[in-house]
This record gives structure tokens, sequence and C-alpha cells, in this order.
């Protein structure tokens, strides 16, 4: 789940300065979404929880590369998608548009600041509550589905497909 190990595996003489100039960059977009985005990220429940058998929330930490399936109807319980690998991408990102030159990507930087942020601060923001979300839930690998803040399906994208193996679960006793 870590998105550093390419950072501390790749630095090199010369690369250095650059790459913790992304890093702290990605910091920076991930830092200024979370301060904007107050109280529980997965808002209150909906009133129609009751009718989807207590389920008030449903998060899904997945990565870029997963096709993730929404409910098909309007769900009576909150979905939040967490893409773990959007620093990563991010960072390829940049890099492909960055200078090699130290000073020129300093200059690149400043030039582009506000552009970059907003292009990807909603990406970074995401990415690290989805990380931040997945430490606290332990979570060991992913595909994951947490329901309620309390239960995991793992290896399901489909919300409806984790929704009813939980509700199986707890039918037969295996979850509560």
């Amino acid at each position: 789940m870590s998105q550093t190990q390419g950072w501390m595996s790749t630095q090199v003489s010369g690369h250095i300065t650059r790459r913790v100039g992304v890093g702290a960059l990605l910091c920076s977009l991930a830092l200024s979404g979370a301060v904007q985005a107050q109280g529980s990220p997965l808002g209150r429940p909906r009133p129609a929880a009751t009718a989807a058998g207590g389920i008030t929330s449903v998060e899904v930490f997945a990565n870029s590369a997963m096709n993730v399936v929404a409910p098909t109807a309007e769900a009576p319980y909150l979905v939040k998608v967490y893409r773990v690998d959007g620093l990563a991408l991010i960072e390829g990102d940049l890099k492909r548009n960055m200078p090699k030159d130290e000073k020129q990507a300093q200059a690149y930087f400043q030039a582009n600041q506000a552009a970059i942020k907003k292009r990807y601060a909603p990406v970074a923001t995401n990415a690290a509550n989805g990380i931040t979300r997945a430490i606290h839930y332990k979570l060991d690998r992913i595909p994951a589905v947490v329901i309620n803040q309390r239960s995991v399906v793992y290896g399901v994208t489909n919300v409806e497909q984790a929704v009813t193996l939980y509700m199986d679960a707890r039918e037969t006793g295996r979850v509560k």
C-alpha cells in the first residue's frame, strides 16, 4: 500500500532534489484538500439506511486499474471510492512534463503551481484520504470494500456484490 517505495528505491544523486520537489508538491496538494474536507469523509448516513439492512456507508479501496462498479440505482447508503495509487499516478504525470534540469524544474513549478494544484488536488486528496483510511482499517490488500466502517469484503470491486456478500455473511452469523 505504500506509495513511497518507488521514491526510495530510485533516488540517485542529481535526482534527489527533483524527486523531493515532486513529493513536497504531492504532500501540499493532499494537505490542502484534506483541510478543505472537514468532518467525516463519509458525511451523514442517508435516511433510507434501514432499507439496506442497516448499511449506512460503503468505502471501496482500489487502484486505477481496477474497474469499480457502483450501484446501478440510487443506493440507500453513501458510497465512496478511494483510488490509493493516485499519488503515484500524479508523480508519473508530473515527471513526464517536468524539465530534467533542476533550475528549469523549479521554474516550471513556480510558473504552473496554481494549474498543477487545480488539476491534481482532488486526486491527491482522494489518494491521501484513502491511504489514511486503509491504514486505519488495517487493510492488507486491494480491492477492499469496507461496510459501515467495520466489515471488510476483499477481492470484490462491484459494490452491490460486496453488499450481498456482507448481508449473506451477516445472516449466517459470520458477521455481527
